[in-house]
């Protein structure tokens, strides 16, 4: 992973002009080519070969050296003649433009940079194998129209590249550092920050851009002594290209300024600081740490020596370290009311030990504390000062008294709650269940059953208090309401028999049922519906609750008996008025949800003998007897219903006997 140092501008600019430069050309010597080469012995701004695609020469326009392309084929411009020192770090700064380059794709127009030993002085693209090409590290471009990328080269004979994603226009900086010193070298990049190249990679940047990062070196074990710019293109048209060059800088950063470091023990981050050899460097900004005051830089961790920033001077890496003096502070003592207690002058961060305790009438010394409301008692044997301060005096009443305030009174089955008594001393208070429809496990009650409840709150006192007098708080426990939940039933079949009924009470207890209609049907002992006959019946949900639930509000629901047809009422055809209970009277299931009617019954003989408005099978219902009382003799009869159903008069006829 790559560090990245921040540094000044001071810093940047001293760290680039430390290192030496091996070659630099910036074509305004001259305004001829040949000027710039020297194929034996150059200087280190010379070129050893310039060549020119076919007819059209390299030429040095307006500073520049420009590349006015003719034509297909290679051109070339070779240094292969070692630097005055052989670099293993090197920084290769040059200026790029493209103008005009005509077409699209990615082998028309391309280039390369690549930097080895060995190059001939000759206008052929280089082989691309390590050993063969000479080649330790290289890099390429492609170019169309004004714009152009950076590119990783595969195989540079056979012109294939793998294109980048960044395109650049105008005139562009371009720096290539390579680095086969065997370790991971810092340098200083265009953005303004440090980073670090891994050994036998190199890192690529397009002005500020950073385009590549630790790239592999093609050829590991070649020198970085010479350097060689390679152009080939398959347009053969002329004028197709214009190739700018310029401010070609080399610079040899094999060896790294020593770095000042900072251990500052505690205290803010201090950032480290390139140094010059043998030079003194600008102290730093004094770091900063709580409870202390700087007390300057050492040389060695034992603090026995100070840097001095005037006349040492940095010879190699070096850390210095920050010596520090705590703060001392003050800390007084409120006796609040006692003896007065002299103040004491403490080191930050440090522990003090207890003062000469104060004395005050009547009361007995309760400690030092952190806060007026002596809320936090100060610890002397871990406590440490980090300010000024004022330390409290606790004192301790012997007397205490018990506060318990009155309980509201509950119901059976809240929630467990909790006792909040408390003693005027601050010790703990107890407590005791008086009566046995309420348990106590600490502070929490929980009410077992209704009734008067009481509560004695105790303290026993300590070394420091008396016992202080019990207090009893007591409350009433009252039943607690319930509800009875009963959902609507569905109407039901008038041969449903035995039906289920279903309502539950929130208490838990059972709940019962009783009906109003015992003609449409009856409650049975195990408490459900056993049906009698058509009609709507009325049943009655209740709970009567207990010792510990008050009864609940009765809830009534109307069940409705019906036919499975379309018939709306049932009559009973035999009728024996005997009185042993069975079909006594005459029955019409469903007659009662009909009102307004009339029942006829007439002879075989067309005689009416019984006639009557509002029969409803109870009061007003036909026992074999005539409208004068007279009981009918045995034989068929016929029966007339006429009842208002939806508004509308419906009859009913049929025949009935009568067997007395």
């Amino acid at each position: 992973m790559k560090k990245i140092f921040i540094l000044s501008i001071f810093v940047f600019l001293g760290i680039t002009q430390g290192f030496a430069q091996i070659f630099t050309q910036n074509f305004s010597s001259s305004t001829t080519t040949s000027a710039y080469v020297n194929a034996t012995t150059p200087s280190n701004g010379q070129f050893t070969f310039i060549s020119a695609f076919g007819s059209s020469p390299f030429v040095i326009s307006n500073g520049r050296l420009l590349l006015n392309k003719a034509g297909s084929g290679s051109a070339q411009v070779v240094r292969n003649v070692n630097f005055s020192s052989i670099p293993d770090f090197a920084y290769i700064k040059f200026k790029f433009e493209t103008q005009a380059a005509a077409g699209t794709t990615t082998t028309v127009n391309h280039g390369a940079f690549i930097v080895g030993a060995g190059f001939a002085n000759d206008a052929n693209l280089p082989d691309n194998t390590a050993v063969g090409g000479k080649a330790h590290s290289k890099f390429g471009f492609t170019i169309s129209d004004n714009t152009f990328t950076v590119n990783l080269i595969s195989n540079l004979a056979n012109t294939t590249f793998s294109q980048a994603s960044a395109v650049f226009t105008g005139e562009q900086e371009i720096s290539f550092v390579v680095n086969n010193s065997g370790s991971s070298k810092i340098y200083a990049a265009p953005n303004g920050t440090f980073e670090a190249v891994e050994n036998d990679t190199w890192d690529l940047w397009v002005g500020t851009t950073k385009v590549y990062n630790d790239i592999a070196a093609v050829g590991p074990t070649i020198d970085i002594a010479n350097f060689r710019f390679s152009f080939s293109s398959t347009i053969s048209s002329t004028n197709v290209a214009r190739l700018y060059f310029d401010d070609i800088n080399i610079y040899d950063q094999s060896i790294l300024p020593p770095i000042v470091s900072f251990e500052s023990n505690g205290g803010a981050a201090v950032p480290e600081i390139y140094a010059v050899v043998n030079q003194t460097i600008v102290a730093p900004i004094a770091p900063t740490k709580i409870g202390h005051t700087f007390g300057g830089w050492y040389k060695e961790a034992a603090l026995t020596r100070p840097w001095n920033f005037a006349t040492d001077v940095v010879t190699a890496a070096t850390t210095l370290y920050a010596k520090w003096n705590p703060m001392v502070y003050t800390v007084s003592f409120n006796s609040n009311g006692g003896t007065a207690v002299p103040s004491a002058q403490v080191n930050y961060n440090s522990t003090f030990s207890a003062p000469t305790v104060p004395t005050k009438a009547d009361v007995i010394f309760g400690g030092w504390y952190k806060e007026a409301t002596l809320t936090t008692p100060w610890d002397f044997a871990a406590d440490v000062v980090t300010g000024d301060m004022i330390l409290y005096a606790k004192w301790n009443d012997p007397r205490q008294s018990i506060t318990f305030l009155a309980i509201a009174d509950k119901v059976y089955g809240e929630t467990p709650f909790t006792l909040t008594a408390t003693a005027s001393s601050g010790l703990p208070v107890t407590y005791q269940a008086l009566t046995n429809n309420i348990t106590i496990n600490g502070s929490i009650v929980t009410i077992t059953n209704t009734g008067l409840a009481t509560i004695r709150a105790t303290q026993v006192g300590n070394a420091s208090y008396n016992a202080a007098a019990p207090v009893e708080v007591s409350f009433t426990v009252n039943k607690a309401p319930q509800t009875i939940t009963f959902n609507q039933p569905k109407p039901v079949s008038r041969y449903a028999g035995v039906v289920t009924l279903t309502a539950t009470s929130s208490s838990g207890l059972p709940v019962s049922f009783s009906a109003n209609e015992p003609s449409v049907g009856v409650i049975t002992s195990d408490n459900k519906l056993q049906v009698k006959g058509l009609g709507t019946i009325k049943i009655i949900a209740s709970q009567p609750g207990n010792e510990f639930y008050l009864p609940a509000t009765v809830i009534e629901r109307e069940v409705v008996v019906h036919t499975a047809g379309s018939a709306q009422l049932l009559v009973n055809q035999a009728l024996s008025p005997n009185g042993d209970g069975i079909n006594d009277s005459f029955m019409v299931e469903g007659i009662k949800a009909y009102p307004e009617n009339q029942v006829k019954i007439v002879s075989r003989s067309g005689a009416l003998v019984y006639e009557q408005k509002g029969y409803d099978n109870d009061k007003v219902v036909f026992v074999g007897r005539s409208n004068g009382g007279d009981k009918l003799p045995d034989g068929t009869y016929y029966y007339s219903i006429v009842y208002k159903q939806n508004g509308q008069w419906v009859q009913k006829k049929g025949y009935l006997f009568i067997k007395n």
